[in-house]
């Protein structure tokens, strides 16, 4: 789950509003699945919307949508800490699915990771091809997201240094 920013032009459009990226826009919502980058639900908001506003009520009607399809097992949330709140998380608990949302590393997370013992750390496995585990330079563990690239047609490329 993630918000984008799609800008526009033109001054007749409806909710369109000047965000945090100082241009006319929509700020979307997307839920999309992991492996195939396919759209399972999408909620188009005015340009103002701050990230986290509807994050919860979007998830709970992106997982009620998912068992509607036949959904089975397990549901893994993974999202930016833009969309993190109580009930964002509150939510992925009484369903009883999987939530991985980045946070800020601000103080009180940092003290929080700093009393869990090292035994109760668990690697983490993923047999994904959308994700790549590797070590960074000090050898801590990292997972980076392999994003298909979707080429530009070529009239938007001429100019930009796109290849």
């Amino acid at each position: 789950m993630d918000c984008t920013i799609c800008q526009v032009f033109g001054l007749l459009k409806q909710r369109v509003r000047f965000g945090y990226t100082k241009v006319r826009a929509y700020h979307l919502l997307l839920a999309t699945k992991a492996d195939t980058g396919e759209v399972l639900h999408s909620r188009l908001r005015g340009g103002s919307a701050v990230t986290a506003w509807g994050a919860a009520g979007f998830l709970a009607e992106t997982f009620s949508r998912m068992r509607r399809a036949g959904a089975t097992g397990l549901l893994t949330l993974r999202a930016d800490s833009g969309v993190s709140s109580k009930a964002v998380h509150a939510l992925c608990r009484g369903a009883r699915d999987r939530c991985s949302v980045t946070a800020r590393l601000d103080q009180t997370i940092q003290l929080a990771i700093a009393v869990i013992p090292q035994a109760a750390w668990v690697p983490i496995t993923c047999r994904s091809s959308s994700v790549t585990f590797g070590e960074d330079e000090q050898g801590q563990p990292i997972s980076v997201p392999m994003w298909p690239r979707f080429p530009a047609p070529p009239s938007a490329r001429r100019g930009c240094g796109c290849a």
